[in-house]
């Protein structure tokens, strides 16, 4: 079987400096992405979410970063770093609530792993807007008498907060009822009842 050797001489010795089977040893990167998907769960509709993405360098020689790159409404910033060997490096990753909906992209890696030069992590999100209950649904009324309503967030409901822009009368009671005062815009929180 043939070998294949690196020597250095050093008169009048050879030293064997490394020598295999198949021929010179040589030493690669090797890039592990932990965790290998990202998901954003219960981010309030208006706000911004983050997410820490750790690259490690499980390979015998210095791990080259090239670049991150993904797409709105995910984001991911870093600039060429080098990882030496066991070292890791920790990446924030952001995604925007600006709208709801679901929502998946990649997070692509590129790096100078000769086995995987771009590797890549799921991103995924949802985003639900906040909804409203108001109680009791119905009123009744003695005479001259005044009654209290509440707006409340339902059982399990998004904790966002949620702006009452406007709150009127129908046209069809307008007259025989009325607001104590004029309505103006309200924000409600996630939390206790907001009575009115």
């Amino acid at each position: 079987m043939r070998h294949a050797c690196i020597t250095a001489l050093f008169a009048p010795i050879f030293f064997v400096l490394a020598c295999t089977e198949y021929g010179v040893e040589e030493f690669y990167p090797d890039l592990v992405s932990s965790p290998q998907a990202l998901e954003f769960t219960g981010v309030p509709l208006g706000e911004a979410g983050q997410a820490q993405l750790q690259l490690s360098n499980v390979g015998l020689a210095d791990l080259r970063l090239q670049g991150v790159e993904t797409a709105a409404p995910f984001s991911a910033t870093t600039t060429e770093s080098v990882i030496p060997v066991g070292g890791s490096l920790s990446i924030e990753v952001g995604f925007d609530a600006s709208q709801t909906g679901s929502f998946s992209d990649v997070l692509r890696v590129d790096s100078n792993d000769p086995d995987q030069p771009s590797s890549e992590v799921v991103l995924s999100a949802e985003v639900l807007a906040p909804s409203l209950l108001v109680e009791p649904e119905a009123l009744e009324f003695a005479a001259d008498a005044e009654a209290d309503t509440r707006l409340v967030y339902p059982p399990h409901a998004v904790p966002a907060p949620l702006v009452v822009y406007d709150l009127a009368l129908a046209a069809a009671v307008d007259g025989a009822f009325y607001l104590e005062e004029p309505w103006a815009e309200q924000q409600i929180d996630a939390g206790p009842p907001a009575s009115l």
